[in-house]
């Protein structure tokens, strides 16, 4: 619970800060925008330590200078301490979605949401599933931080992660 806590507090203070903002106008123009994204998730469960490492690209189309849709990869590196046998257990964890951004503000400094939905596939054949993230942030010129929620899901298993992200768009 207090992992769920901490992460609210951030993404408050990082929605706050947003909004002291420069008078410099940095138009989100009409057009190609891509993200690269580097993302830590640290799993909810209190049994044992999960964790995702992920590298993702996100691609689409700014439709105004408030609204991106696209879609994109994160492929991810799990990790799973596994403390009956004493050992970390790895595997890899890929999700395919589409996501649609929202900026509030379109300044140096602006705050934003965004909503992940898609599919998930891993190195086992028999785990794979829906995906889902929503979370928020600012974005500082062309790079962004922002916190959020993940959720993988399937009929053996359902995952929820605290994810902290950095990214810098194209």
């Amino acid at each position: 619970m207090r992992k769920l806590g901490f992460i609210v507090i951030v993404m408050a203070l990082g929605l706050f800060s947003c909004f002291t903002v420069n008078a410099q106008e940095n138009f989100l123009k009409r057009g190609f925008r891509g993200f690269a994204e580097l993302s830590e998730s640290t799993g909810f469960s209190d049994a044992e330590d999960e964790y995702l490492l992920q590298a993702g690209f996100t691609g689409g189309y700014q439709i105004n200078r408030m609204f991106f849709v696209g879609g994109g990869v994160a492929p991810s590196l799990y990790l799973y301490d596994f403390e009956l046998a004493d050992e970390i257990v790895t595997g890899f964890v890929m999700p395919i979605y589409g996501a649609v951004r929202a900026d509030f503000i379109d300044n140096t400094i602006s705050p934003f949401a965004e909503i992940r939905g898609g599919y998930y596939i891993t190195d086992h054949s028999d785990s794979h599933g829906g995906y889902f993230y929503t979370g928020g942030g600012c974005r500082f010129k062309r790079f962004s931080v922002s916190a959020g929620y993940s959720l993988y899901a399937h009929d053996h298993y359902t995952g929820s992660f605290a994810t902290v992200k950095a990214a810098f768009e194209f």
